[in-house]
């Protein structure tokens, strides 16, 4: 047998050629229900909210942080924006 063309021999004792299979291929994803949505979440570094809300770092972590759930994506700290959207709703007068 040669590298290019290996067999596979079945329980019934056929044999069929065997696939190559690359990275990532052969492996679905699960298919969604048509009606429903589909919601992909963002997240946002302390930077990014301090930015998007015109406040300091330091008024962010004294104030705002405590509202808001942070994620560890490795060494980062991120925070989803839905609850930074949420923050703001309520703060809202």
């Amino acid at each position: 047998m040669n590298s290019k063309s290996t067999e596979r021999i079945n329980s019934n004792g056929k044999g069929n050629s065997a696939r190559r299979f690359s990275k990532g291929e052969g492996v679905r994803e699960k298919e969604s229900q048509p009606n429903q949505e589909t919601s992909i979440s963002f997240y946002l570094s302390a930077f990014d909210i301090c930015t998007r809300l015109n406040v300091s770092k330091s008024f962010f972590f004294e104030h705002v942080r405590k509202h808001l759930h942070p994620i560890l994506i490795g060494r980062n700290v991120r925070f989803e924006e839905s609850d930074v959207q949420k923050y703001i709703e309520s703060r809202r007068l």
